[in-house]
């Protein structure tokens, strides 16, 4: 999860101190702050060392698998030579999600959501919203 960045200006207005976020800048006192809910920020990927650019007609390009920060990708854990760059993105974004905010504060619908996108196999569904409304009405 190391290609993504928060920024972090709305949340912190004066700054805060280069080893402790909580404190101020010249670490005496807390740094006044605000939590992502009151000040919705935004986050920023970073580092695009190993990407490629395809042609939007073709939907699903292969590309040589090369193992990146996130070690969980299915396809990288079944050692296959080739794999679809979009699904492979997919399952980062998901994954991103489910480690860095879910573990936090979660909800069933989110937790449908990202479980979906984190299938070791995609298989075709009804239409997304419908297949995740259908499981959340279900547990309700």
């Amino acid at each position: 999860m190391n290609n993504f960045m928060m920024e972090w200006k709305d949340m912190f207005p004066k700054g805060f101190h280069s080893q402790k976020d909580l404190l101020a800048k010249d670490a005496k006192g807390s740094a006044p702050f605000f939590t992502r809910t009151q000040r919705p920020t935004r986050y920023i990927i970073i580092d695009f060392g190993m990407s490629s650019r395809y042609d939007p007609s073709d939907v699903s390009p292969r590309e040589v698998s090369l193992i990146g920060g996130d070690k969980t990708v299915p396809e990288f854990l079944k050692v296959q030579p080739y794999h679809d760059p979009y699904k492979t993105d997919i399952y980062y974004v998901g994954n991103l999600i489910r480690t860095e905010f879910m573990q936090v504060r979660s909800s069933l619908l989110l937790t449908v959501l990202f479980t979906l996108s984190l299938l070791g196999t995609p298989r075709p569904y009804p239409h997304p919203r419908i297949q995740i409304f259908r499981i959340y009405e279900a547990a309700h």
